[in-house]
């Protein structure tokens, strides 16, 4: 198990922000929260990031939980739980980023089925075949995985 400052150092010498695909204008994060609303998605799992982010562009219309990403900053209690309440829910992460192929290995290895669209930097995990949270898919790390 590596720290959140271990993470954070290891992520930064391995990814810069143009590896990430990440926007610098937020032009492809409307065009994330645009699809979330056209397909009735409310609650999304996302790294502490994109988090804050979202839930500011959408005027809170979209609330988002950062739980089991790393770094885990629960600095909205309420959103979390509303989040983990919640019956229909997506994922949204940075396509480039580490933690989507760990998710989406961690998807398949619990036979969990998903729709995904890539939008600029982001790919968004939608229509699950049933609920899978990060506390289950992601609980689980072999000694070979620094997670």
């Amino acid at each position: 198990i590596m720290t959140v400052s271990e993470y954070i150092v290891m992520f930064q010498e391995e990814y810069s922000v143009s590896d990430m695909g990440i926007p610098s204008k937020g032009k492809d994060l409307k065009e994330v929260i645009d699809f979330l609303k056209k397909n009735d998605y409310k609650y999304v799992y996302t790294n502490c990031s994109i988090q804050a982010r979202i839930m500011f562009e959408s005027k809170s219309e979209i609330i988002a939980s950062s739980d089991r990403f790393i770094p885990m900053v629960y600095s909205h209690p309420d959103k979390e739980a509303a989040v983990k309440n919640a019956k229909k829910f997506a994922y949204v992460i940075y396509t480039k980023d580490p933690m989507f192929s760990l998710l989406s290995s961690r998807l398949l290895k619990a036979s969990v089925k998903y729709s995904f669209c890539k939008i600029g930097g982001f790919t968004v995990m939608y229509n699950l075949s049933r609920p899978a949270r990060p506390g289950e898919i992601l609980r689980y790390t072999s000694s070979r995985t620094r997670l």
